[in-house]
């Protein structure tokens, strides 16, 4: 294959892969491919024709010491690949797979020098480890980009009540906006729902449009882009309004429910996903919004049921991972937790929860294990060698406490969500810190607040404070379970 003095750029087909950028496009528009997948296709590329075998993969995308199930990482690599080229394994004209052996790419593939781009100055803290306000929580990335696919798209499967806005104009800030709530990029969020404003403002009886509106600005609030007792109020009535013209409109019974679950603490929200399910039994969506409501209200393997089924509606979205490691969690099945947020991150890359495996493993009594995951992340996040090492003389216990607490004051410095801030501070022994942070969230009805308040292992040290047992009551939510009463479950593991 020819070689450039200048950063490369790969074209093959209708698509351009960009390292450099780390982007992949296809005619010219981008296409959405996570850290480790996009690695896997850079490296195919590069050796058109040539055999990558899996021990290569491997070698190429974990260094050594890493642990994870590299077969199971490796197989969601190569379909989110297969995704992204619109390439099914059956009929493929981009990668061959030969069996226990490797893969080869297919395609003819032309290197070229890419045009110079302009410099973008770089996060200085990873988004795995110091999310900032705007940071796209990988669930919800995948949870706004499988709900856009419901919009009656071209290529897409229609959903009972769905169409797109007829006057041109409409129709047009419509489809701009479903490719914008497709990005991996918060910043194209907000843009989103302006165009979907405007398709509204256009033509308010498109159903289509005003549950699209609805669905983007329930995302904003979930993200914490925009406060949520803003966007939830007219997410509602986006919402209504699509209902109005097609009570049939599944995905818009799914954001009431989440507009008055989160916004109002009615737990009857239970009433809409169940409308939306019955009206739309494939729509991963609403599956995962019953999961989330019945992991809220204690029934974790109910949770962990629905979770499966949203993750066999898309096989291929990595991030459902996080989603069952959260309910697995929550159940105090903490084995299960570690291996699912395990494979998240190899598949992720940075952008997966190791911070999640530090809890999974200092609640299993790992204390090895968690200060292992914990100096990793400080490493990734930029901490000084000699900080992570005077850390390190503390001894595992002692230093793993020092983190969770120094992670608190360090990422409510960035905008991260106040409720995973609150069991940073319980977990660290800060009882009355993590009260007044979960007094805030309730105060901005910040959106993890009744997913984690009776659930999170880490609030059991709160279960007979006052102020605690206040919260509980003021959100509906039932307490948390007690550590004995969960022995049962760390058994399943």
């Amino acid at each position: 294959m020819p070689s450039v003095s200048e950063r490369p750029l790969f074209r093959f087909g209708l698509f351009e892969l960009d390292p450099g950028q780390g982007e992949l496009r296809r005619a010219g528009r981008r296409v959405p491919l996570q850290q480790q997948p996009f690695r896997v296709l850079v490296l195919l590329a590069s050796r058109a024709g040539q055999v990558v075998t899996r021990d290569e993969l491997r070698a190429a995308l974990w260094p050594d010491g890493t642990h994870v199930d590299f077969d199971r990482g490796i197989n969601f690599c190569m379909n989110q690949v297969r995704r992204a080229l619109r390439d099914p394994a059956r009929a493929s004209h981009y990668v061959e797979t030969l069996p226990r052996l490797g893969y080869r790419f297919l395609a003819a593939v032309t290197v070229v020098a890419a045009e110079p781009a302009s410099p973008t100055p770089r996060p200085a803290i990873p988004a795995a480890v110091a999310p900032p306000r705007r940071r796209v929580w990988p669930a919800l990335a995948c949870a706004l980009a499988l709900a856009a696919h419901t919009g009656g798209g071209a290529g897409t499967a229609r959903r009972p009540g769905d169409t797109i806005p007829s006057d041109p104009s409409a129709r047009q800030s419509y489809l701009r906006g479903l490719m914008l709530l497709q990005a991996q990029d918060a910043g194209a969020w907000p843009e989103a729902a302006r165009e979907l404003a405007k398709a509204t403002a256009a033509e308010p009886t498109s159903a289509a449009a005003q549950a699209a509106l609805a669905r983007g600005l329930v995302g904003l609030g979930q993200a914490g882009l925009r406060p949520a007792t803003e966007v939830l109020p007219r997410a509602r009535e986006a919402a209504l309004a699509a209902l109005r013209e097609e009570p049939r409109m599944a995905d818009a019974w799914v954001s009431l429910s989440l507009v008055r679950l989160h916004l109002d603490w009615d737990w009857r929200a239970e009433e809409d996903i169940d409308r939306a399910l019955a009206l739309d039994p494939g729509l991963a969506r609403a599956h995962r919004a019953r999961a989330a409501w019945l992991s809220a209200r204690g029934d974790h393997e109910g949770a962990l049921l629905a979770a499966r089924r949203a993750a066999s509606l898309e096989p291929l979205c990595p991030t459902l991972r996080g989603d069952l490691g959260w309910y697995y969690y929550c159940a105090r099945r903490y084995g299960s937790a570690a291996e699912e947020w395990r494979l998240s991150v190899a598949v992720a890359g940075d952008g997966g929860p190791r911070d999640r495996l530090v809890d999974a493993f200092r609640h299993l009594g790992r204390p090895e294990d968690a200060w292992r995951e914990a100096e990793t992340t400080m490493r990734t996040a930029g901490i000084p060698a000699p900080d992570i090492a005077a850390l390190a003389r503390r001894g595992p216990d002692a230093a793993v406490r020092a983190f969770l607490s120094g992670s608190a004051a360090y990422l409510s410095r960035r905008g991260a969500p106040l409720v995973r801030l609150a069991a940073l501070h319980a977990a660290a022994g800060e009882d009355e810190r993590a009260l007044a942070v979960l007094e805030q969230a309730a105060r901005e009805r910040s959106w993890g607040l009744l997913g984690s308040l009776g659930v999170d292992p880490d609030f059991e040290s709160l279960a007979g404070l006052p102020r605690y047992r206040q919260l509980l009551r003021e959100t509906g939510v039932r307490g948390p379970e007690r550590a004995d009463a969960a022995v049962a479950a760390l058994l399943l593991d």
